[in-house]
């Protein structure tokens, strides 16, 4: 059986205790000369012999060094000062590695009884053996025990903190587990800070948990793992992560650099980092708002240690969100919430787990963490169809802002792609319906495809619509990059647009009704040249044409419902000349001009339903 490791701290109060001891019973036997120097007291001078031991009548009482007129006063100064103290010190004084207040009410006891008796026994001159005759030595040695205790306190509660270990584990996760659960909301800031210091053991005790001896040794013995397992569940509760979010982010820092350093992702640490990061983003001045950009907000932009750490260990947040929860996995009823700033701070941090991914080569992986926070990011953009309706100039804001946000960070990870370098990949996959084979070519290209069919929802004629379905997106992600990413994104983009309008001539529905209807209002229904602006929409822009000119005059008669659902913005339908006609704005011209697409008669088996 291994060794119980003793402390520092036990150390010296055991120290201390030992010093007074001697100084007590051992030095008093010596403060006379000894015997062969003749002053060993004579017959005469001994009231009483017991067991050869010579009692005396000691001297008259004077006052002393530590009677029990100061003893009360020092007590009561001591009484005052535990009392009045911080809750920062009182946390400390509980999780010492020694019962401190058990101590502390018996010293003071035996203290304060051997002191009046002291008083008492000198003052009357009852017999005493004589090497304890002396008074002085007896206060000095009760004073200095009182001393040893109140240093004891200082020593835990300023000079040397307690972290959490082997011989605190328990009286530690108590303290936490109190506080947490009374959940006052001045003690949890100072609880989740002190927490700061015990980070490094905290983890290191609950990765132990999975050595492979673990479950075969003693209770006893595997006591701290368990306990620090436990306390990392207990700081997952939200309210207490509120506290750590907005005024200890240096607690969530140490820990997740103390399980970089361990290297052991097991830790139970799920709830923890979905709780934390649920509530930064609730909390508009916590840290993670202010790590933006370092020409804005200093040093903490550019350095981000809060954003970099929590989110920037790829390979623990994976493990996490396979485990459970991780950072990235925000709870379901504040995503749904999200306004623009929010989510454009949501989306820094997966940008910087994503950025983590790509130094890490797993740019063929299939990411829990990465897959979810992609799902988050394209459902916060999924209300654009409220444009249609009447909404207050905040409401509109808040959609524009958002899609903004979901836009930007496409950009900024297609950069991010071009920058780790080019990936191999399959442009097109007609053979491949397993989604666990894409890279992040197709992640990206699928994000962007479900973005463009929210704007495809809106079917205002306004030009608010044509704002959001080109400018705000299409225009911005072909945005002039000739980068070799950009390319095979756009590329991938343009092959989902065509699969799905394409089932308009076997399979019409609404939804492939209204790709088709975006890909005529931003890119038109005239062919045009392959090299005139935009010549990589050309394709496309071919293809769009030639499905809409042969299928929708069956569309309509078939199904005018999803026939209808195909017109968006200015583009409509003239049944008499069997035409879709786009309207352009007017400009400075006296008539919008326009521009018409011929639709070809269905055949007969084509009507047929």
């Amino acid at each position: 059986m291994a060794m119980k490791r003793i402390t520092d701290e036990r150390i010296t109060v055991v120290g201390l205790l030992a010093l007074a001891v001697w100084l007590f019973v051992v030095l008093p036997i010596y403060h006379r000369p000894l015997p062969s120097m003749a002053v060993t007291p004579t017959t005469e001078e001994c009231f009483h012999r017991l067991l050869s031991v010579c009692f005396v009548i000691p001297s008259e009482s004077h006052g002393g060094i530590f009677g029990f007129a100061e003893f009360v006063q020092a007590f009561a100064l001591l009484v005052l000062i535990f009392t009045v103290t911080g809750v920062r010190y009182q946390f400390r004084v509980a999780t010492a590695p020694i019962p401190l207040w058990l101590l502390t009410y018996l010293g003071s006891a035996l203290i304060g009884m051997f002191t009046l008796l002291s008083d008492l026994w000198f003052a009357q001159r009852y017999p005493i053996p004589w090497f304890l005759s002396s008074q002085a030595y007896w206060q000095f040695a009760l004073g200095l025990l009182f001393l040893s205790i109140a240093l004891t306190w200082l020593w835990f509660a300023y000079v040397q903190p307690p972290k959490f270990g082997r011989s605190n584990a328990f009286r530690f996760t108590r303290a936490v587990y109190r506080n947490v659960m009374q959940g006052n909301d001045g003690d949890l800031p100072v609880v989740a800070d002190e927490l700061e210091r015990s980070a490094d053991s905290i983890i290191k005790f609950a990765s132990a948990a999975f050595e492979p001896n673990h479950a075969e040794r003693k209770h006893e013995e595997a006591a701290a793992e368990n306990y620090a397992w436990d306390l990392l569940l207990i700081i997952g509760n939200r309210r207490f992560c509120r506290y750590v979010a907005s005024g200890a982010p240096n607690v969530a820092i140490a820990l997740f650099e103390a399980v970089a350093e361990a290297k052991q992702y097991n830790v139970p640490m799920s709830q923890f980092s979905c709780a934390l990061s649920t509530e930064a983003l609730l909390n508009r001045d916590s840290l993670l708002y202010h790590e933006d950009a370092g020409f804005f907000f200093g040093y903490f932009g550019y350095a981000r240690p809060f954003t970099n750490t929590i989110f920037g260990n790829f390979r623990f947040v994976e493990a996490l969100a396979t485990n459970g929860n991780s950072p990235l996995d925000v709870d379901l009823a504040v995503r749904w919430k999200f306004d623009g700033q929010q989510l454009e701070a949501y989306t820094r941090a997966v940008l910087t787990t994503f950025k983590a991914a790509l130094a890490e080569g797993a740019f063929h992986q299939n990411s829990y963490a990465l897959n979810r926070a992609f799902g988050i990011i394209e459902a916060s953009c999924s209300d654009l169809y409220k444009i249609d309706d009447p909404l207050s100039a905040q409401e509109r804001s808040d959609i524009h802002d958002r899609l903004n946000a979901v836009v930007g960070f496409i950009n900024d990870a297609i950069d991010a792609m071009e920058k780790a370098g080019i990936q191999k990949t399959r442009l097109r996959r007609r053979d491949e319906i397993h989604k666990w084979r894409d890279d992040y070519y197709d992640r990206i290209a699928n994000l962007i495809f479900e973005v463009i069919g929210h704007a495809a929802s809106l079917k205002t004629r306004e030009f608010e619509g044509w704002s959001i379905q080109y400018s705000s997106i299409w225009s911005r992600l072909s945005n002039f990059d000739h980068g070799k990413t950009r390319k095979i994104v756009l590329f991938k983009v343009r092959r989902l647009l065509y699969e799905e309008i394409k089932g308009v001539a076997s399979r019409p529905n609404f939804l492939n009704a209204k790709y088709l209807g975006y890909c005529l209002n931003v890119l038109g229904v005239k062919e045009g040249n392959k090299s005139d602006f935009r010549r990589d929409d050309y394709p496309l822009r071919k293809a769009t044409i030639s499905i809409a000119r042969k299928n929708y005059l069956a569309l309509v008669q078939r199904l005018p419902k999803v026939g209808a659902a195909v017109l968006l913005g200015t583009i409509t339908f003239d049944k008499d000349k069997k035409q879709l006609v786009k309207t352009y704005s007017e400009g400075l011209n006296l008539v919008a001009p326009t521009e018409t697409l011929d639709l070809i008669e269905p055949t007969t088996a084509a009507t047929s339903v």
